[in-house]
């Protein structure tokens, strides 16, 4: 990759149940090194698709920061893939092998490797420049990279973003600081700053209540949520773009199952 290409960030989500199994094994696994390494891993909606369509071996991690969208904008929905991000330094494609950048998801039923597939040489052409920082185009959102490697190495992590979850008493961000601490990683981590922050919070908080009432029950439908959004979410949900609707579902399930039952 050429020297100017040096300035962006790479990002990967991950509830805290599976944090600790990456730290245990010391980088961020692929679904297939995660489920031999903890056969309580956090289960998404996606898996059996990853299975079927080849991609359960690969390790993934996105050039957008899918957080920051709840964070810095209205009626967004946070990160259903996990409350924490751990912040990749650019030069992690330097360590691995296979790698893969595309335009889409390669776990999408519509990915087509011909429209889809980046070549390294080529990335810069998916941002633009803004003073000392690049970031990507707005027609490249879903621009991923995956490697056949499985395994990147936390010493790739610069370091981890934490969105302001407490549950019972138990503040996340913490909770992961503890484990940096436990696993000697030596890792910054940071709280994710918030537009707006004390609605934000405000509406993390009742996200965080609605998902511990629903107790991961797995809600695959918009239809299914419509009904039992609670009193003080109405207007936020009703203001959800569309695409919104599913992201949520997968958030309440992931987030109660992956993170608050490993958090309390």
């Amino acid at each position: 990759m050429s020297e100017d290409m040096i300035n962006f960030n790479l990002y990967h989500a991950i509830p805290l149940n599976d944090l600790r199994t990456y730290f245990e094994q010391g980088g961020i696994l692929s679904r297939a090194k995660l489920s031999d390494a903890n056969p309580y891993f956090t289960r998404f909606f996606s898996d059996p698709k990853d299975l079927k369509l080849g991609c359960w071996n690969r390790a993934f991690g996105n050039f957008t920061d899918l957080g920051a969208r709840f964070a810095n904008f209205e009626s967004y929905c946070p990160n259903a893939f996990g409350a924490i991000t751990l912040v990749l330094k650019p030069d992690v494609f330097e360590s691995l092998g296979d790698v893969k950048i595309t335009k889409i998801s390669v776990s999408q039923q519509n990915y087509d490797p011909k429209a889809h597939d980046i070549d390294i040489e080529n990335l810069k052409d998916c941002f633009s420049k803004k003073g000392e920082r690049y970031f990507v185009k707005p027609n490249y959102q879903g621009l991923e990279f995956s490697s056949a490697d499985e395994f990147i190495k936390l010493t790739n992590v610069a370091y981890i973003l934490v969105d302001p979850i407490e549950y019972k008493g138990q503040c996340l961000i913490e909770k992961v600081r503890s484990l940096v601490d436990e696993f000697d990683l030596g890792c910054k981590v940071i709280p994710r700053a918030l537009k707006n922050e004390e609605q934000k919070k405000k509406i993390l908080a009742s996200l965080v209540d609605w998902a511990d009432e629903l107790g991961g029950t797995l809600l695959h439908k918009n239809q299914e949520l419509a009904s039992l959004v609670p009193a003080d979410l109405e207007a936020w949900f009703d203001a959800l773009p569309k695409p919104g609707r599913p992201i949520l579902a997968s958030w309440l399930t992931y987030t109660y199952n992956g993170t608050l039952l490993h958090l309390a």
